[in-house]
């Protein structure tokens, strides 16, 4: 499914190879095959890649492209991951939603779910807004 609003542009996206599958206002949901550098040596999902691809689909919904198209209009401020069971599968599903916007700040959530469906890691973070032209 092609993504319906602005996505920002990032070599390191396409790297890790996810895809929106779904989105609705505030929310979003990614497909993530659990291939390449989204790999560990144990044949799990890599913690840094899935903060990674949270990272990405919240900062989407927190900024998105505004008057620059893919040029992103949130930066983080701070990440934390919680990781609940090691993430195994050949795809993983992630469902970000942005859970409160404000001036100058906003919140996000991702939740990571395994091969299996089962909850994997929670990541949540807070991202700067730009200021309006």
């Amino acid at each position: 499914m092609a993504p319906q609003t602005p996505r920002i542009k990032q070599a390191l996206d396409t790297a890790l190879g996810f895809s929106v599958v779904k989105e609705a206002p505030g929310s979003v949901e990614a497909d993530l095959p659990l291939v390449g550098l989204v790999v560990n040596s144990l044949g799990q999902a890599h913690g840094g890649a899935l903060v990674s691809v949270a990272d990405a689909l919240m900062a989407n919904l927190a900024g998105p492209p505004r008057d620059r198209p893919g040029v992103q209009e949130a930066v983080t401020v701070d990440i934390h991951a919680h990781f609940l069971r090691p993430a195994r599968g050949s795809r993983l599903r992630l469902v970000a939603d942005l859970l409160q916007t404000g001036r100058s700040l906003a919140f996000a959530q991702c939740l990571v779910y395994d091969g299996e469906g089962r909850l994997a890691a929670q990541i949540t973070a807070s991202y700067a807004l730009r200021s309006q032209p």
